[in-house]
């Protein structure tokens, strides 16, 4: 009886082969038959295939005044979506490579919905502010100090 053996390196590509026991050794054996593909672990494309993500699911900012009842609501949809990084001032991913990689994806993703639902003058001109780097998280952290310090956004 064969077994598939799933192991995480992050050094391997998808696809390398590695030597396994055609079945579980019940000791060390030098002899190893057959081989198993290692599959390495790739969040971004996880990211994809996971939560149905829409940016029609995200209530769009039209006037200072619902500030405090936008703000709350995106930020729950941000986490179902599993983009709460974005949100996170301080996150910044470092290793391993796949972090990185996601978190890109979540950039490009949190970037479109963000151009789609800042539609105040001033959330239009933070996206623009930021169009060149797509960086969702600073189009992000403008509005919420915008929103701290507006007048309009207290009301």
């Amino acid at each position: 009886m064969e077994f598939c053996l799933n192991i995480f390196n992050p050094d391997m590509d998808t696809g390398s082969v590695i030597q396994s026991p055609s079945k579980p050794p019940s000791s060390p054996s030098p002899s190893f038959a057959s081989t198993v593909k290692v599959r390495k672990a790739d969040l971004a494309h996880e990211f994809w295939k996971g939560v149905k993500r829409d940016k029609s699911h995200y209530t769009v900012l039209k006037d200072e005044k619902q500030w405090d009842e936008w703000k709350g609501q995106t930020i729950a949809t941000i986490y179902a979506h599993g983009c709460e990084n974005i949100i996170s001032s301080s996150y910044n991913p470092v290793t391993p490579e796949d972090m990185i990689l996601l978190f890109q994806e979540q950039q490009k993703y949190m970037f479109d919905v963000l151009t789609f639902i800042l539609r105040t003058p001033m959330g239009k001109q933070f996206v623009r502010h930021h169009e060149n780097t797509r960086d969702a998280q600073s189009v992000w952290r403008d509005p919420i100090g915008y929103g701290f310090l507006s007048i309009e956004g207290r009301r």
